[in-house]
């Protein structure tokens, strides 16, 4: 047998820490720290895991593709139809015409209003409330749910309008007041918020679609009824009208190609040929294109099916689709709502034991099994005839070679069946069987081995415990497809509205014909007033989720307690909500078993909270989704949960269920399982040196959802800012408040419930006491491999009495006198036993004697004494009993997810490994009690006090927990043989055998762009858009200057700058070939001399991308000193600036403000034959002054403060010749005029128009430069001469101001070198940007306390600190060396600088971005160091 290593894991998780604790030993070796490593993964704010940002830029770009597509083809139909008319364009009227097209395809109007309002709390309200509530009335119906009226209503902006009038004169009190009267079951307080903000988001929607008009948008038929009128007045279009025979019918063409979607215009181009080059107009794809776009709509308006139907019949029958757009109303094409209910299908997840590795592995072994199972349970064959018409399956469709027949699947299904038999009803204990089989016990089963006759039996317990194996594996998401003998269906399931019925029908216990009776006669019945059983579901839901994860147990503990005839009064005080839930189930289950004509039996079916609001949750949530599984699984699921004799006859079908519910967290979880899994791989790599043996990796994962699940939601609301996370948020923490309550209390109770006495000894009792195992530790591990850590096990005792107790068992007679006089009130053993007896078996028999914290001090007292009683009593049988049922902890889907995205990426960064080393990976997960974890975490405190967890963590803190799981798994000795460990688990854990003192910190930041390979994933350009423009050159009366003929804004000299120098008018000549006309003889008559864009474009270009000469290069220097960018900036944004101000409004004041808007700054360049200096103002600024004092006139500061006003003002003094007479015009809702700008990182980009013209756009750049060019060993760090990353470099793309350069080689930005190291002192450099240098430090912990005056592993994972105080006072006056090797920070507010720490511990590693640098130059430092960091 081959050698086997453990490397083994804690897990602490996080959203935005999660905290690793790794060892590695062989298998025979104890773990420790020399072999084990912490540290903690940091999600930076950086890095967006949200994809709301990229949608919209993919939404934008698709309409932009979209309008490309939609002006394409209408170009291919008119030239279609010209050629078929035989008429003949002129360039000039073609291009026109061309320009006539493409505007009438712009700003196409909205077909359907989506207000910026988040509507998405109206998916989860009860329709009733707002059908009859007042001024809803006449706007909505119980029947819809509320979210899919609202999008009927949105859609109507005349509703919308009518709506908002409504609900404007009606007072939110009102409306709460209505709530609480008619829908008492919605009255508490989280519900209530709730619908008020429901009303709230619907009367917000409501007055913005109100107001959309008057903000310019227009309905689709609106765009299309003006561009008509427009039409008839253009004269571009009357070649092509005529040869559409009418402008009506051009238009009718026009308006549905602009119909269009862009997935069906995609559609038509998505072709070879087009992709070719070839442009002509295929009438019969176009035709089909048009049929498949009308079928691909699907709505709920039937007027709207029903003309789709009526032109989708006339385009079938046409044999000229021009013909038919042209005589089709275009009002009738616009797209309606879709009805989306077919997007992002879920997958089933559902596990079937699967024919094909059944006989791969067992041969016909299997279908013997089944067959002998049918014939001694024909039970087990029931409604398969039925369950197997469906598809259940994605290795059953029909279409695939290699389906099995059906006979293989029935017998599956068979086995299956018999494998997850009920216990109660399983005659032949398969599971235990199979179980004591795998632990080497030999049972006699005589049932069992009667019914496979005695054949194959052990071979067939081998197969059971495999499927129990992988059954167990699936629930905690371990389960893989290789080697299985599970199969996952991965089919889509059927929509939810389809077979509801079914599944309504299986939650009551009923058959789907009752299925449908009770959703369409009974859901929406009145049970009590306006209280509808829908209402009622609805309500128990929202208290279930708002109570929290103890709703479960209290609901339990308050139906036991009343029955034994405690009154509501009584629990009202600390289970209120839990009473009120308790009512509703008994006003609503009667009623629907009265309405269904159901027995007190099939009641008991749904005679709780939690199938009530699954009944909510699966009529009402997601009405036009999905269901989870196939109609197939639903019906075998039904099956399974028939009742005979008090039993369902097995339980539901496995299903590999864990995956995250959420595409954010999903991206979280992915980034940091690949760092810890990336480290675990590190290490077996390391750490395994042998072939053909075992590496098994156990990871321990602390079963707390709260932490994890408010740390994700957290980094959530952090990225997208929405107001239902923040909600979220708050619960969560609520309810993680809740927990630590009620872990205080216990011990709090453990500590009260001494008395104040140690039970042992008798003697006063301190807060130094110990908290001691009644039933000792080393007895519960030999008997049951247990430790019994319930609270009913603890007692609070001193540290003597501890230590003399040592391991034995103590009796009532062990424990002292006055203690039980204290406890018990008398001393006497027979009473006190008689009074444990009683009390424990009235619990045990009234259900109580689990929830242990619900108990009173009296009952407290006789279940935790009843184990002092002897072995044979019955008391203490009962607290034993309990004692072994609760050792389970469950982890949530999000947490098993993370674990099984680490194994899967642990797996596929070794699987080269695995496969030459012949080595098998064994992975396992153990789920860890909150309350074993956080007890071993303050017991780590107690030996380590300045490791005591503070409320808000150090980084460093993260991986202690970490390290705590691992060791509460380790000491669990029922977990410790699968967590592979080798700690002396009878003994105190030392902790300093696995403590390494050390985290490193793995910062999740996206990667530095030098490094970069692929850039694409992330924006490369900013999105604004700049216009270019060069300073004229004007001649005029012997004179040659820059600027402009008339005389500068607000002042009368010239605006313009003169050319000095020894020959001025040379700079004519040399500028020749890029200028608009020859430099004329005449000086004294005013010339103007432009410069050509394209060709001054041309020679930056040049010059950037390969060698050029000195003469191109000044020629290029000169047009960068004229050249000058403008932005187009909203006034009122300026208005507002200047309204908010403290300065008084003057006409100086606007005029200085209007300079800094339109001033061109720093116009320079000189050489020996000519040369120029200055500034201007661009002549826009008097445009600027007259707009600004007329508002300035009119309106007063504290009047232009309100938007209303403001925005009313601007539009008011906008000039009207600025407008267009065209009704199909842009709607102006940005007033705004042309600025001078500045750009960072500039780059223009080369592109080409529809008529192939070349076009430049000047854009920003997010990120550029990637790396610094070294010659002849000297490193360039001049400015323009860091080198663009080599994916932009293109004969498109020129960045300003860039010039070719010839190197030997480049070095990365982001590349560190070593340039100090002594002392236990090290320092590296990186280059960075032009601007920004990088420092790396490593020192020793004291050195940094020090410095600093901090202890690292206290700290976050950045420090702020004074620049002044650390590096100035300290740092250089200690080490005054340092001060050319360690630049100061950048300096922040309040002159302070921050670090960020890449390792914590006896040596730390922090990181900083440079300021200045003093005392040395950090590029011959860098240069010299040679040595590159590994």
């Amino acid at each position: 047998m081959g050698k086997t290593h453990i490397i083994g894991v804690g897990l602490d998780l996080g959203g935005t820490y999660t905290g690793t604790f790794i060892t590695s030993h062989p298998s025979d070796e104890a773990e420790h720290r020399d072999h084990s490593s912490a540290f903690t993964v940091v999600n930076s704010e950086k890095l967006s895991f949200s994809s709301k940002s990229r949608t919209a830029v993919r939404h934008r770009f698709r309409s932009y593709k979209g309008f490309d597509l939609r002006r394409r083809l209408l170009l291919l139909v008119a030239e279609y139809q010209l050629l078929q008319k035989k008429q003949t364009l002129a360039p000039e009227e073609r291009e026109n015409l061309r320009i006539a097209l493409s505007g009438y395809l712009k700003r196409r109007g909205y077909a359907r209003t989506e207000a910026e309002t988040d509507t998405s709390v109206l998916e989860s309200l009860d329709p009733s409330v707002f059908s009859s509530a007042p001024s809803f009335t006449n706007f909505f119906n119980d029947s819809e749910p509320l979210n899919i009226q609202w999008e009927a209503i949105a859609n109507s902006p005349e509703t919308a309008r009518a709506l908002n009038k409504e609900l404007s004169g009606q007072k939110e009190a009102d409306f709460k007041k209505y709530i609480k009267t008619s829908f008492p079951e919605y009255s508490a307080r989280e519900i209530l918020a709730n619908y008020v903000e429901g009303r709230r988001a619907i009367l917000d929607a409501s007055k913005y679609i109100a107001n959309l008009q008057s903000l310019g948008h227009k309905h689709r038929s609106k765009y299309l009824s003006d561009i008509l009128q427009d039409m008839k007045r253009d004269s571009r279009i009357t070649r092509l009208s005529e040869a559409f025979d009418s402008t009506d019918n051009l238009w009718r063409i026009i308006g549905n190609i602009s119909n269009l979607q862009e997935r069906a215009v995609r559609w038509y181009f998505n072709d070879a040929k087009f992709e070719q080059g070839q442009e002509q107009l295929d009438a019969g794809k176009l035709k089909n294109v048009l049929i498949r776009a009308l079928k691909y709509l699907r709505s709920n308006d039937k007027e709207w099916s029903a003309s789709q139907k009526q032109i989708i019949q006339s385009l079938e029958s046409s044999d000229n689709v021009l013909d038919v757009l042209a005589g089709l109303d275009p009002d009738r094409t616009i797209p309606p709502y879709e009805d989306q209910n077919n997007r992002r299908p879920p997958e089933d997840q559902t596990l079937y034991l699967n024919p094909k590795a059944l006989s791969s592995e067992y041969g016909d072994k299997w279908k013997s099994w089944a067959n002998k199972f049918a014939a001694a349970y024909p039970l087990l064959t029931e409604d398969l005839s039925e369950i197997l018409e469906n598809t259940d399956r994605k290795s059953r469709i029909k279409i695939r070679s290699d389906v099995l027949p059906d006979s293989d699947y029935r017998l599956s299904y068979i086995l299956q069946r018999a494998l997850d038999r009920s216990i109660a009803l399983d005659e032949c204990s398969i599971r235990r069987t199979a179980e004591d089989f795998e632990n080497g016990v030999v049972i006699k089963n005589e049932k069992l081995e009667e019914v496979l006759s005695g054949h194959q039996l052990e071979e067939f317990l081998e197969f059971a415990n495999r499927y129990y194996q992988e059954t167990a594996k699936a629930k905690i998401g371990l389960w893989f497809p290789e080697n299985a003998l599970l199969e996952r269906a991965d089919l889509h399931p059927p929509m939810k509205n389809k077979i509801l019925h079914v599944i309504v029908g299986q939650a009551l216990g009923i058959s789907p014909t009752k299925g449908t009776e009770f959703i369409d006669k009974i859901w929406n019945s009145k049970v009590k007033g306006r209280s509808t059983v829908r209402s009622i579901c609805n309500a128990i839901e929202n208290e279930r989720k708002t109570y929290g994860p103890y709703f479960s147990e209290d609901y339990k503990f308050v139906k036991t307690a009343l029955k034994e005839g405690k009154t509501e009064k009584e629990l009202s005080k600390k289970f209120a909500a839990v009473i009120k839930v308790l009512k509703m189930v008994h006003e609503v289950v009667p009623f629907i078993g009265k309405e269904l004509q159901l027995s007190d039996e099939a009641q008991s079916k749904f005679d709780n909270p939690y199938s009530l609001a699954q009944l909510y949750n699966l009529i009402e949530t997601e009405r036009n989704g999905f269901s989870k599984v196939s109609l197939a699984a639903h019906l075998e699921n039904a099956w399974r949960m028939t009742m005979t004799d008090g039993s369902a006859q097995c339980c539901r079908l496995p299903a590999d269920c864990v995956r995250p519910f959420d595409g954010f967290i999903r991206k979280a979880i992915d980034r940091n399982s690949w760092e810890v899994a990336k480290r675990i791989a590190e290490e077996v790599k390391k750490s395994v040196d042998f072939t053909n043996g075992t590496v098994k990796i156990p990871v321990a994962v602390e079963a707390n959802s709260f932490n994890f699940t408010a740390s994700l939601t957290d980094l959530k609301y952090i990225q997208l800012k929405e107001q239902k996370l923040k909600k979220k948020l708050e619960d969560i923490q609520r309810n993680e408040e809740n927990q630590e309550k009620r872990w205080l209390s216990k011990e709090e109770r453990i500590r009260s419930d001494s008395h104040g006495i140690c039970a042992y000894t008798g003697q006063p009792l301190d807060d130094v006491g110990e908290i001691d195992h009644i039933i000792p530790r080393s007895l519960t591990l030999k008997k049951s491999e247990s430790i019994y850590n319930s609270e009913v096990n603890l007692i609070f005792v001193s540290a003597q009495g501890n230590q003399e107790k040592k391991n034995n068992i103590y009796l009532l007679s062990n424990l002292a006198k006055n203690y039980l006089t204290a406890v018990f009130g008398t001393s006497d053993l027979s009473q006190i036993t008689n009074e444990i007896e009683s009390t424990v078996l009235q619990l045990k028999a009234a259900g109580r004697l689990g929830y242990f914290d619900l108990l009173s001090e009296k009952e407290r007292a006789c279940a935790r004494h009843a184990l002092f009683l002897n072995s044979d009593s019955e008391a203490r049988r009962a607290v034993v009993d309990v004692l072994g049922s609760r050792r389970k902890a469950s982890v949530n889907g999000t947490q098993a997810w993370f674990v099984r995205s680490i194994f899967s990426k642990v797996r596929q960064a070794l699987a080269a490994w695995t496969q030459e080393t012949g080595n098998e990976l064994i992975f396992d997960a153990i789920s860890v009690p909150a309350v074993d974890s956080s007890d071993m975490r303050k017991r780590f405190a107690e030996y380590r006090p300045e490791f005591r967890k503070p409320k808000v963590q150090p980084v460093a803190s993260h991986s202690i927990d970490a390290m705590c799981i691992y060791l509460a798994a380790c000491s669990d000795p029922f977990k410790t043989k699968r967590m592979g460990s080798q700690l002396a688990s009878y003994e105190p854990i030392n902790f300093d055998n696995l403590f390494t003192g050390s985290c490193q910190v793995v910062q999740n930041t996206p990667r530095s762009f030098s490094d970069k390979r692929n850039i694409a994933n992330s924006p490369i350009f900013k999105e604004t858009i700049y216009a270019e423009r060069f300073l004229d050159i004007i001649v005029s009366r012997g004179e040659i200057f820059l600027g402009y003929p008339a005389n500068s804004p607000f002042e009368k000299t010239p605006n313009r700058i003169s050319i000095g120098g020894k020959e001025p008018f040379s700079i004519l000549r040399v500028l020749e070939p890029y200028l608009n006309k020859a430099p004329s003889d005449e000086k004294e008559k005013q010339t103007i001399y432009k410069v050509n864009k394209n060709k001054a474009f041309e020679l930056f270009a040049k010059v950037a991308s390969s060698k050029f000469t000195t003469e191109e290069d000044k020629v290029a220097k000169i047009l960068e000193a004229l050249y000058y960018l403008t932005i187009k900036k909203d006034i009122a944004d300026i208005i507002a600036t200047l309204a908010k101000s403290k300065k008084e409004i003057t006409t100086k004041t606007l005029e200085q403000e209007i300079k800094k808007e339109c001033g061109i700054t720093n116009i320079k360049f000189s050489s020996k034959e000519f040369k120029f200096s200055g500034s201007l103002i661009t002549p826009v600024a008097n445009d600027w002054m007259k707009i600004l004092s007329n508002v300035f006139n009119n309106y007063s500061k504290d009047d232009l403060k309100d938007e209303t006003v403001l925005a009313q003002a601007v539009q008011k003094e906008w000039p009207s010749s600025f407008g267009s007479k065209n009704l199909h015009s842009k709607a102006k809702r940005v007033f705004s005029l042309p600025a001078t700008a500045s750009q960072s990182g500039a780059v223009r980009i080369r592109r080409k128009n529809l008529s192939g013209q070349t076009l430049y756009q000047s854009q920003s750049a997010n990120s550029l430069y990637a790396a610094f060019p070294v010659k002849e060993g000297i490193l360039d760090w001049r400015k323009g001469a860091a080198r663009i990353h080599p994916a932009l470099q293109s004969k498109n793309l020129t960045p300003f101001k860039y010039r070719f350069l010839d190197y030997d080689f480049i070095i990365p930005m982001s590349e560190f070198r070593e340039i100090y190291n002594k002392g236990g002192r090290r320092i590296e450099l990186a280059q960075g940007t032009n601007s920004r240098r990088y420092i790396r430090v490593e020192v020793p912990k004291e050195l940094f306390t020090e410095w600093f005056g901090e202890n690292p592993m206290s700290l976050s994972f950045t420090l702020k600190f004074n620049i002044e105080e650390v590096f100035r006072k300290r740092i250089y006056v200690h080490f005054p060396e340092l001060s050319n090797f360690l630049p100061t920070p950048r300096e922040g507010d309040n002159h302070s600088g921050s670090i960020i720490f890449e390792l914590l511990g006896p040596r730390v590693i922090f990181r900083y971005t440079a300021g200045e640098n003093k005392g040395g130059s950090l590029k011959d430092i860098f240069l010299e160091a040679g040595k590159e960091r590994s």
